[in-house]
């Protein structure tokens, strides 16, 4: 009887550190992640990041579970670094950043990877395939380097005017820097999200 309380003892050990969301040593994550580009669009006044996560949340082609958050620049609720910072090198003032570090990310499919994060949890270019085969408007708010683009955010996405109010979009179907950092387009028009799950 004690041989057998402690193989369930040992088994609970070795099994209570294989959860499938689990984070490695390197910060990455060991479960797979997916990005999508959403069904529902905004103009440039989404109402802050809290309200572009929501749109993830409920877009038409949520994959039914996960959080997914918008991968867009906000100066002081989203950054992968500080304005006076080089994102390329540093994360210095980062906030509420969506990509993990050391991460591969997928298409929501959970196979297509669209490409791995390096060691500050940024995508370096080219990726390994684009987020979506459709080509798609998607707002940012970010320069190629993932620093946020504070005169191109449609004012911290409050601001629906037209010119000369804008806000950078990239496009879904590239693998090139332009998926982030591709125009600037009037806060006036629509565009979708980049959705990434945590």
């Amino acid at each position: 009887m004690k041989q057998v309380a402690w193989f369930f003892l040992v088994s609970s050990l070795i099994f209570s550190g294989c959860s499938k969301s689990s984070l490695s040593s390197s910060g990455s994550s060991t479960k797979v992640l997916r990005i999508f580009v959403s069904e529902r669009t905004s103009n440039g006044n989404i109402g802050g990041v809290s309200n572009a996560d929501a749109k993830c949340m409920t877009s038409d082609n949520y994959p039914g579970s996960g959080t997914f958050k918008a991968l867009i620049g906000h100066s002081s609720q989203r950054l992968a670094c500080d304005v006076s910072e080089d994102c390329s090198t540093s994360e210095v003032g980062r906030i509420d950043w969506p990509l993990k570090k050391n991460t591969p990310y997928y298409r929501l499919d959970g196979v297509t990877r669209i490409a791995t994060t390096n060691a500050l949890g940024l995508f370096e270019f080219d990726l390994a395939a684009s987020i979506s085969d459709d080509s798609a408007a998607v707002w940012t708010g970010l320069n190629s380097d993932f620093s946020i683009n504070t005169g191109f955010n449609c004012t911290d996405w409050s601001d629906s005017g037209g010119a000369p109010s804008q806000g950078v979009t990239g496009e879904s179907d590239s693998v090139e820097d332009i998926s982030f950092d591709s125009n600037s387009t009037e806060c006036s028009d629509t565009a979708h999200f980049y959705c990434v799950e945590q």
